[in-house]
């Protein structure tokens, strides 16, 4: 599953007053706001997910190391996340920055050295890799045809 972010915020408020209304100055103004409220997705974004074999949570931290201050969250195995920022390796541990703006994970366990969260990419298997490819391209396929997003149906 695709980690969800939060409820949509409503845009900020513009600086436009009465006098200005339709000038170009608030016109850049409440395109500024607009474009701080709206959050492209980063390009660079890469996409992992949360592996560990224990099945244990992994708590959110608000700085890049070990021992920094958890952030009130978790993340659970076979989470996805999107990772702005990667850190490391420090010792073979690396800090993923999410991209959703929580804060930080760690890749590895501090007490025992299991890794915790991998590419989703290296943590699926040859045919879970082939099975995502191909519901991908549909995806694209019926987009592009202008269709409805087709629907899958489990097998037995």
């Amino acid at each position: 599953q695709l980690e969800e972010s939060h409820a949509p915020r409503p845009p900020p408020e513009t600086t436009a007053g009465p006098s200005d209304a339709g000038s170009a100055a608030a016109e850049v103004r409440a395109a500024e706001a607009l474009k701080s409220w709206v959050q492209a997705p980063e390009s660079s974004a890469v996409l992992f997910r949360v592996t560990d074999r224990r099945g244990l949570p992994i708590g959110i931290r608000t700085e890049p190391h070990e021992k920094a201050p958890r952030a009130g969250k978790s993340v659970f195995p076979g989470d996805e996340l999107l990772v702005s920022e990667v850190l490391g390796p420090e010792n073979g541990q690396q800090f993923l920055r999410l991209a959703d703006g929580r804060g930080w994970l760690y890749t590895r366990s501090p007490q025992d050295g299991r890794i915790l969260l991998e590419p989703a990419s290296a943590a699926l298997a040859p045919a879970e890799q082939d099975v995502r490819r191909e519901l991908e391209q549909m995806l694209v396929t019926s987009l592009l045809a202008g269709g409805p997003c087709p629907s899958v149906e489990a097998s037995d």
